[in-house]
């Protein structure tokens, strides 16, 4: 990533999950988010930024496209800032817990995805989290609703099942933790996909 970079519906406080976008190169980077307790640079609806035609050389779109009512405005929107030649980068959830922020409308296949990058060149889609992740992250999200008795619970074995669930779940995660190229190969299981595009 490099020169102006766009963030549509980052934080600049109180991150979900570990992406940090880079900075070396990075002329400046504009979050945008409706949510002014995110403390963005500008407080906007993401498909409306009011932001000006070909400003971007990078839009990033990570796990947003669920909690926006017509995604495709998002899409359309992130092709408008980006200057030609311009890269979109975005992320989202699939076969992963429903998580309103504050609401959770939609999931996209990768066909879907297609459809609605299709004002893009160069298109790529990857999956994220193929069989044992799906697997791995059930477990893990299982994990926090299981009751033990309280006669196990004093013996600490509660502890001790919710510790091997656990280690279960990273072991079966890490057996497929790269992103995969999408093709027809691939498997039917995943979180989610991260895509990326070139603005014609």
């Amino acid at each position: 990533m490099r020169g102006v970079i766009i963030d549509l519906a980052g934080k600049n406080i109180n991150h979900r999950g570990n992406f940090r976008p880079p900075t070396t190169g990075v002329e400046k980077r504009i979050v945008v988010n409706l949510d002014p307790d995110v403390q963005p640079d500008v407080v906007a609806d993401i498909r409306e930024t009011g932001l000006g035609d070909g400003i971007a050389d990078c839009v990033i779109f990570a796990e947003t496209l669920q909690h926006v009512p017509a995604p495709e405005r998002c899409i359309t929107e992130a092709h408008r800032l980006l200057k030609p030649g311009g890269v979109f980068i975005g992320s989202i959830p699939f076969l992963y817990p429903v998580h309103r922020d504050p609401v959770d409308l939609v999931r996209i296949g990768p066909d879907g995805l297609e459809q609605l990058l299709s004002e893009f060149d160069d298109v790529k889609i990857y999956s994220m989290g193929n069989f044992f992740g799906v697997i791995g992250l059930m477990i893990e999200r299982k994990i926090g609703t299981v009751r033990t008795g309280s006669l196990l619970g004093a013996f600490g074995v509660s502890k001790l099942i919710k510790a091997s669930m656990m280690f279960a779940a990273k072991i079966l995660t890490s057996f497929d933790r790269d992103a995969i190229a999408l093709n027809q190969d691939s498997t039917l299981f995943t979180t989610g996909y991260f895509f990326t595009g070139i603005k014609r």
